[in-house]
């Protein structure tokens, strides 16, 4: 009920533009992180529904399932059956205490360091879009931030369940280095776009049932995305652009696109990418519009003017920064180091030093803020 209480007023609001209803407040506070665990909770119903496991007879263990702390939030959504095994495994030694740490660290770095420093410059831009740039520079921005701020909760998440010899789900992989939208979303939040497949896409028939219904169940999954992201007319907005790209991408780009270079169909997908954003990081549809016609000089306003030069001026290093470790560079770099056998006694632990007092300078800073997904 309280998953449905996310809705109610949305809709309560929408209706009173053409109904005579009266205005409510709100009458819950949604607990965080409630669509993650409602999808986890759903997860085990339908496959014990399907038969694919058996029902958990112990309710502290399918308790610590449901609320398993490090990914209860923000995910990933971890299978039943993947989780249970892993509990007769469950300790603390050295080795896993070492690495978890270091998935944590680096985590928290990505969070307090890198997505919360962009999003300051996404908030001055965002302050005066007076140039074509400035939009330009203000969703490039958001769309590393968002990143980092999911991917460094997931690594934190993946950190802590390291620690105690549980392996949660990998959720991102290198998604900003995708030749297509469909690859993106290969790489991207991979345990979301799997529960959709699982339980909602395969169940409707998927693409078994020729090229109508198939396209129909494409819709729907990316229309339940949206919604499940919140409620708000930009987020279903979001999911049916997605739908639509995809199934242009699918039917009628797809052998155009295996013609082109692979820097041009990155170049591509990276713009349909920021477009996507920009409907998820706007208040209304409206909104969005306007910024997409400042990114696409539709504003009458000059290309770059003296306050996006300042502005960049004074971001460029991050993001320079965020763009490599977003990409495997960052990780070559690292497997470089690891290779060096003389010195990576010091050297990795060194670096994991620094980066934690660099993460505790950010964080006794106050430039912490909270995470983007903990209103989902």
């Amino acid at each position: 009920m309280k998953f449905l209480l996310k809705y109610y007023n949305f809709f309560l609001q929408e209706l009173s533009h053409i109904l005579p209803i009266p205005k409510h407040n709100d009458i819950s506070s949604m607990p965080l992180g409630i669509s993650f665990y409602l999808f986890t909770i759903l997860s085990y119903q339908f496959d014990v529904y399907r038969r694919h496991i058996n029902a958990e007879s112990h309710f502290i263990t399918y308790a610590l399932y449901v609320t398993w702390f490090p990914k209860l939030i923000m995910g990933p959504i971890m299978r039943y059956e993947d989780f249970k095994k892993q509990l007769p495994l469950m300790k603390i030694d050295r080795k896993h205490l070492e690495s978890g740490l270091t998935y944590f660290i680096i985590g928290l770095v990505q969070k307090v360091w890198i997505a919360d420093s962009l999003s300051i410059v996404f908030s001055q831009t965002n302050a005066s879009l007076s140039s074509t740039g400035m939009f330009w520079l203000g969703i490039l921005a958001y769309t590393l931030q968002i990143y980092f701020d999911f991917q460094g909760y997931t690594q934190m998440a993946i950190g802590i369940s390291k620690i105690f010899h549980i392996q949660l789900y990998e959720n991102f992989h290198y998604p900003y280095i995708a030749t297509s939208v469909t690859d993106f979303w290969r790489r991207w939040h991979i345990s979301l776009s799997l529960w959709f497949r699982d339980y909602v896409y395969i169940p409707l028939g998927g693409n078994r049932k020729g090229l109508c219904i198939q396209i129909r169940n494409l819709m729907i999954v990316w229309m339940l995305t949206g919604i499940w992201h919140g409620a708000n007319w930009t987020f279903l907005s979001w999911g049916i652009y997605y739908g639509c790209l995809l199934i242009f991408e699918k039917f009628l780009w797809s052998h155009v696109q295996s013609k082109l270079p692979v820097i041009l169909n990155w170049f591509l997908t990276m713009i349909c990418i920021m477009i996507g954003w920009v409907f998820f990081s706007s208040e209304s549809i409206s909104q969005a519009f306007q910024y997409l016609q400042g990114m696409f000089f539709l504003k009458q306003l000059p290309l770059m003017n003296e306050e996006f030069l300042f502005i960049l001026h004074s971001c460029w290093w991050i993001l320079i920064i965020a763009m490599i470790w977003a990409s495997p560079l960052f990780h070559y770099i690292g497997r470089l180091v690891s290779k060096q056998k003389d010195y990576v006694w010091i050297l990795k632990p060194l670096g994991i030093l620094c980066l934690w007092l660099l993460a505790l300078l950010y964080s006794v800073g106050g430039h912490v803020q909270s995470f983007l997904y903990f209103q989902f």
